[in-house]
């Protein structure tokens, strides 16, 4: 029984103590997060700041997007912020919406990241009209490198 217990603990330090597991890194900084469907209108709308993390980049870059969906956040594959090379990007799942920044880094290559933005930071309000969704969690995170 001891055996086992030591070899146990061997292996749980030795997972922990390897460097080769991977760890998420902050990619991007997301401020003024606020995303919502327009009551009596066809129109969603998503916007933040966002600020590239570990560069000394202090002046955020502003995202907006407006697009027609019926009531309902929609998923967005070609988002895009004013004056910058940043994308974004937003994919509806069962846990939440998985948020994506993309940020071209060379010709071959972007940097990515993502944020899982939980289903319970979203509300349906009633309006006379309809029920329209909202965002109500955070509105400052992080986007880390870690694939969702």
């Amino acid at each position: 029984m001891k055996f086992s217990a030591a070899a146990i603990l061997s292996a749980v330090v030795a997972v922990s103590a390897n460097p080769t597991v991977a760890r998420a890194e902050p990619v991007f900084a997301v401020s003024n997060f606020q995303a919502g469907c327009i009551p009596h209108s066809s129109q969603c709308r998503y916007s933040f700041d966002v600020i590239k993390t570990g560069t000394g980049e202090t002046i955020p870059v502003s995202c907006v997007l407006l697009k027609t969906s019926n009531n309902v956040l929609p998923d967005v594959t070609d988002g895009t912020c004013i004056d910058s090379s940043r994308t974004f990007s937003f994919k509806r799942r069962a846990e939440g919406l998985t948020f994506t920044v993309s940020q071209q880094i060379t010709p071959s290559s972007n940097q990515t990241g993502t944020y899982l933005i939980p289903k319970n930071d979203f509300i349906f309000t009633k309006t006379t009209t309809a029920s329209v969704e909202e965002y109500t969690g955070p509105k400052a995170f992080t986007l880390t490198d870690q694939t969702i």
